[in-house]
């Protein structure tokens, strides 16, 4: 079978010709005139040097697209004339599908996509050659911020990982797998290099950020949580890991410091010397009273090395559900009708299986060991968080997951419709790529009603999760609740039985 093909639905002028299944022709060309002025010479040439015309093809074909209207309008007024002409029959390719078809031996989603101009692209998913969504476009920065918010949460974990290894008594060192992207049997789902060995053109990947951490020589603190209350004392052990070449003298000097709030102290000593984990002490810190909640740094310093952790601290506050507020374990048949009647819901079902159907079991890391080879595990890449959203007026956040999110991310996600757009989003590994959600707002019927879940009514114990429940109370009180996605009863229904 002869085809011909055309593509001018992008920037590039592109023709080829196939005779019995392999590609005799391909050429391509990007140049000022039009596509309409170069396309049928490019034809024409294409034809004389396969040494074939036109009554030799047995399929004409054209790219119709996501690209240029106009550009698709050209290649298929072409085609269709020449099939017109030659009386062949005329087909249409999808350029997002032709690009999946490129790895069809991958056992993964693969995501092509195509510029689409304005800072947006075209794209859509596919499995094995098979179509899982139709084409889209979308802003490139959710893509970017995408990959921002999972490689955060990596060198999160990285971080977690060396800093155990180094306040560990007589380990001899560290030796990384890889730090480049391996979707196989390792923990470099989403790396600090690319291919080239270069650092990734993120904030999450510069040198210097883990160098902060995976160094020969660093000070230490064991922390036993990242999230109190404000009344309480923070207690951590100090080591210092020195693998370095000349010992470290001097006090160490703590610091814990939000805005212009400083509370400082040190630790006398005699040093750490090299080749040694040393034992400094344990510091103590009265944390202040405060109505709101903060996220302080613990600054770490002696003899010029340095080191810092994030404490987030919270009023001492019990949440109280509004008077205006129906909250909910299960979407029935009054909360339809407190939705129908233009009411506030709050629903927020327990965090298991039985009570979310639809849904994963997620955890706070990454996942790492082999999903492809294990396909039953479950968890995701991390959150993506709307940190500038109202609802977190209460609870300070980045867009990905820290370790204040260390009970609420280790809950369950919910699968949702494509489109669904939510506050919280669980990020679905690399070989899935279900649209997933945490926490989502919308209105339904003549109401209005926030879905969570985080199960943070059987979270209480923990005082991050006190906060951000009384977060959503206060934001699902206020005139700043107003969410302008739409969803059908049908679909609480089937997520929230």
């Amino acid at each position: 079978m002869n085809i011909l093909m055309i593509d001018t639905s992008g920037p590039a002028c592109g023709v080829a010709i196939m005779a019995d299944g392999r590609l005799v022709y391909e050429a391509e060309l990007t140049h000022r005139q039009t596509h309409s002025q170069r396309v049928m010479p490019m034809v024409d040439t294409a034809l004389q040097m396969s040494d074939m015309t036109a009554a030799d093809m047995d399929v004409f074909g054209a790219v119709v697209g996501p690209g240029s209207f106009t550009g698709v309008r050209i290649g298929v007024s072409t085609v269709k004339a020449l099939a017109h002409a030659a009386n062949k029959p005329c087909v249409a390719v999808d350029a997002l599908e032709a690009l999946a078809a490129n790895v069809t031996a991958f056992d993964g989603v693969v995501c092509p996509i195509l510029d689409a101009r304005a800072q947006q692209v075209y794209g859509a998913i596919f499995r094995r050659g098979e179509r899982l969504t139709e084409d889209t476009v979308e802003k490139l920065t959710l893509f970017l911020d995408r990959v921002e918010a999972t490689g955060e949460l990596s060198r999160l974990c990285y971080r977690a990982e060396i800093e155990a290894v180094m306040r560990t008594e007589e380990m001899s060192g560290i030796s990384l797998l890889g730090l480049q992207d391996f979707p196989g049997q390792g923990t470099a789902l989403v790396g600090m290099l690319n291919s080239h060995l270069q650092p990734k053109p993120y904030d999450f990947a510069r040198p210097e950020r883990f160098r902060a951490f995976f160094d020969g020589v660093l000070p230490l603190a064991l922390l036993p949580r990242y999230c109190y209350e404000t009344g309480e004392t923070l207690e951590a052990e100090i080591r210092v890991a020195n693998s370095g070449r000349r010992p470290l003298r001097g006090a160490l000097r703590y610091t814990l410091i939000c805005g212009i709030t400083r509370l400082a102290g040190e630790l006398a000593g005699e040093g750490a010397p090299c080749g040694a984990l040393t034992r400094l002490g344990t510091i103590r810190i009265a944390l202040p009273e405060a109505e709101t909640a903060h996220r302080f740094m613990l600054q770490l310093e002696m003899d010029g090395v340095k080191n810092a952790y994030p404490v987030w601290v919270y009023p001492r506050v019990k949440p109280r559900r509004p008077e205006t507020v129906w909250e909910t374990e299960h979407f029935d048949v009054q909360t339809e009708r407190v939705l129908e009647a233009g009411g506030v819901v709050y629903l927020s079902p327990a965090a298991t299986k039985e009570a979310l159907p639809q849904s994963i079991g997620t955890q706070f890391s990454t996942d790492f060991w082999s999903v492809g080879t294990f396909p039953k595990q479950e968890g995701g890449m991390g959150q993506l968080i709307e940190s500038g959203h109202p609802v977190f007026e209460g609870f300070p956040t980045d867009s990905h997951t820290d370790w204040q999110w260390w009970h609420m991310a280790g809950q369950r996600a919910l699968i949702v419709p494509a489109g669904l757009k939510a506050i919280v989003t669980e990020m679905d590994s690399y070989a899935y790529m279900r649209p997933m959600a945490q926490l989502f707002e919308a209105r339904c019927g003549s109401g209005r009603v926030l879905v969570s879940s985080f199960g943070l009514q059987n979270l209480q114990q923990y005082p991050e999760a006190r906060a951000l429940l009384g977060s959503i109370y206060g934001y699902l009180a206020s005139d700043a609740f107003a969410p302008c996605q739409r969803v059908e009863p049908e679909l609480l229904r089937a997520l929230v039985p």
